[in-house]
């Protein structure tokens, strides 16, 4: 679970201590309800065939005697003999069978013992040593005052070898500095040069690497000084340095001036152009070992293979023979390098007209490399599976930019989209996907390196309500949020909240089968932010209030949960069912039931939902667009509940009775709101004592209720006519 922590939040981030115990308390809560789903329905499989299979063992005995005794008194007699002994032989062994009980017994109970003053001695040291770690990483902490430090040093000893770019007004010329690596002497020493040229026609080639940590930094000459990065660059360059021709190669840890923040800022704007004009980019994946050639081989086979049958072929024979463990230990090596998950690899790779891959002194195309990594077959059989099918996203993405194909328009779609990669500066997550955009796009937003990434992500949030006019960016804060702001996600955390979010959002849903979510019609968001108080005031109006809720599934990783059956049950007696079939209320409570168990996106006819549990229990989850796949999307991780008015409703994992179910103009999908106490509220730096006071809400997550997710008739109009309609602003922290 710590570990799990530690990925959400690296280290360096700052947290306070009730912030830690609250997610720690979420985790806990979440880790219980996965475990406790997988103990009930142990019990409940014992409980449902225990009836079943005494009713057959009697049964068969009653066979066997109706078969063997019934027409022979010489055998009845022989079988209740049998019976006798059997009563007397238990008798005369009860005394030992109580020895051995007795026996299993303590032995139980010392093991119970045992068991209690070890997770007692573990609890003691347990909570010491978090908040001790805390101390260290989270607060003071060790990591954020050691890394730095010599970061910092790293870079002011750097920072002698630059000149200031020449900058020419009226002009459309972008310079950007080039690294000329000069060829092998006999030292071995890494020697390189500092040239400045005009990115549009200079002839370069871009690396794309991850940086690495450098508590151990490396030296290599540039201009004739001393310069210091970090081994996995080192490394790198000792390979792509030539024996006896200079190269000229763009490294943004060299050639950007990482000292000076206006000069950063700048060149990051620059990004898509470097990486479009470079003649190749180099992918560096780190030292090789003597399976890389095998491994870079068998791709290029298999990209020669013609046909389906010839790759099958291939394949086949390969992963039989006794190379293979060495070759799938090496494309295991590939594929979990640190490389896949960088956040810029993402616009390095999809704007570049040749890439070449490099691992030691190996290399392949990436043309080449890509229709192994796309077979199903190696996807079934690698470990690290997941970066093949990141490369079909990123090579889709490269097809669409050249081919003039549906590219994205809007920032929040790409963030969104790659939020799962990592960046070592925050606002990288989404400074580094801004070349993707065309130009002139709304929520574009500009590199700058004095703001915070909080602050960022804050211009961000604010760029898609006010530009984009969706609420989708507040529904994907929750379980991910900024620490103390629940409206505002926090893009470093790579993961939907630990699995904790929907397998699905409501207001991110998408069919040309079903008409759109419209909670409040064709109305604009009406936004204001105070970012000095953290601060974001929504217009909108009250639907309901939480009454009663349900229980949940977990969904952790791959596995979706079970006992459907038992969990639907338990919603429909929340509900107040199950209902008679006869009755027409009855019918109307049971059709509300049924479509808000798959969130109203059922574009077939309503089917009962009870017939499909055997479907939903398994461990497989069903197949696409059948009834059990739409309870899986709008049910996993969502509870069930009924509002003060009688609807039904899913919301998030973690909903409360007495939650306010809420609408803000301009949002597809109700909201669910809770008031804030002002027990976990950080007291503002600035602002009246009467302002800090105002009633406060934090988002606990969006919601559908049936009954509520299609306005009818004109808002605006029923706003300008009082009608229906009873705006009022909501604080959100």
């Amino acid at each position: 679970m710590f570990s799990v922590f530690w990925i959400l939040y690296p280290l360096g981030t700052r947290l306070n201590w009730k912030f830690v115990s609250g997610q720690l308390g979420n985790m806990c809560v979440y880790f219980v309800l996965h475990s406790s789903g997988a103990l009930s329905t142990a019990t409940s499989l014992y409980i449902k065939h225990l009836p079943v299979f005494l009713r057959s063992y009697f049964r068969s005995f009653a066979n066997v005697y109706h078969e063997r005794c019934a027409d022979s008194p010489w055998r009845l007699y022989r079988v209740s003999l049998f019976i006798v002994y059997s009563a007397l032989a238990c008798f005369l062994f009860a005394p030992v069978s109580l020895v051995v009980f007795t026996l299993a017994v303590g032995f139980a109970a010392v093991f119970c013992v045992l068991a209690v003053g070890v997770l007692i001695v573990w609890f003691v040291g347990l909570f010491p040593l978090a908040f001790l770690l805390w101390l260290l990483l989270y607060r003071i902490p060790v990591y954020d005052i050691i890394y730095p430090c010599i970061s910092s040093w790293m870079l002011r000893q750097n920072s002698t070898v630059y000149h200031p770019l020449p900058l020419e007004a009226g002009t459309s010329a972008s310079y950007i500095r080039l690294l000329r690596i000069n060829h092998r002497d006999s030292q071995d020493t890494i020697d390189c040069e500092l040239i400045t040229e005009n990115v549009a026609g200079a002839d370069f080639d871009a690396l794309s690497y991850v940086w690495g940590t450098a508590m151990l930094p490396h030296k290599i000459r540039v201009n004739g000084k001393i310069f210091y990065v970090t081994y996995n660059l080192f490394s790198a360059l000792r390979e792509f340095r030539r024996r006896d021709s200079t190269r000229l190669l763009w490294i943004d840890a060299i050639c950007i001036n990482q000292l000076d923040v206006s000069e950063k800022s700048s060149q990051v704007g620059l990004m898509k152009t470097i990486f479009s004009e470079a003649a190749k980019v180099l992918v560096w994946l780190g030292p090789g070992s003597k399976a890389t050639k095998f491994a870079f081989d068998l791709s290029r086979q298999f990209a020669d293979a013609r046909t389906k049958e010839d790759r099958s072929s291939l394949w086949d024979s390969t992963i039989s023979s006794r190379s293979w463990r060495h070759i799938g230990t090496e494309f295991n090596g590939i594929l979990s390098h640190d490389w896949w998950s960088r956040v810029w690899i993402v616009q390095e790779v999809a704007v570049a007209r040749h890439i070449v891959i490099h691992r030691g002194s190996m290399q392949i195309d990436w043309d080449i490399l890509q229709p192994l990594f796309n077979y199903d077959p190696f996807r079934k059989t690698i470990r690290f599976s997941a970066s093949t099918f990141f490369v079909d996203e990123i090579q889709q993405l490269r097809d669409d930019l050249s081919t003039g194909g549906e590219t994205p328009t809007e920032l929040f779609d790409l963030v969104y989209r790659f939020r799962h990669q990592f960046a070592t500066l925050g606002s990288d997550k989404i400074y580094a996907l801004l070349g993707l955009l065309p130009p002139g796009c709304s929520t574009m937003v500009s590199p700058d390196y004095n703001k915070s990434p909080e602050q960022v992500y804050f211009d961000l949030t604010l760029a898609s309500l006010v530009e984009n006019k969706s609420f989708s960016v507040i529904a994907l804060a929750p379980g991910s949020a900024l620490q103390g702001v629940s409206w505002c996600r926090d893009w470093r955390i790579p993961n939907d909240g630990l699995g904790l979010n929907p397998m699905e959002y409501f207001s991110m849903y998408s069919s040309p089968l079903m008409k759109d979510y419209c909670t409040t019609g064709k109305s604009e968001p009406q936004v204001e932010a105070n970012l000095s108080q953290r601060v974001l005031k929504a217009k909108g109006f009250d639907l309901d209030v939480v009454i009663k809720r349900g229980g949940c599934i977990t969904r952790i990783g791959n596995h979706h949960g079970r006992h459907w059956g038992y969990l639907l049950q338990g919603w429909e007696r929340v509900a107040g069912g199950p209902w008679s079939s006869s009755e027409t209320e009855s019918l109307i409570l049971s059709d509300s039931f049924t479509r808000t168990i798959v969130a109203d996106r059922w574009s077939g006819d309503i089917v009962d939902w009870k017939r499909e549990i055997e479907a939903l229990d398994s461990e497989i989850l069903p197949n696409e667009d059948t009834f059990p796949m739409a309870i899986t999307r709008a049910g996993i991780n969502r509870r069930f509940f009924v509002t003060q008015s009688g609807r039904f409703g899913l919301g998030p994992w973690n909903l409360q009775v007495g939650d306010a179910l809420v609408a803000f103009l301009g949002s597809t999908v109700p909201f669910l709101l809770r008031q804030d106490d002002g027990s976990n509220t950080k007291r503002p730096t600035s602002g009246t004592r009467d302002e800090f006071r105002k009633e406060r809400w934090r988002v606990v997550g969006e919601a559908y209720c049936d009954g509520l997710m299609y306005y009818e008739g004109d808002i605006d109009k029923d706003i300008h006519n009082n009608k229906k309609v009873d705006l009022r602003d909501y604080d959100l922290i």
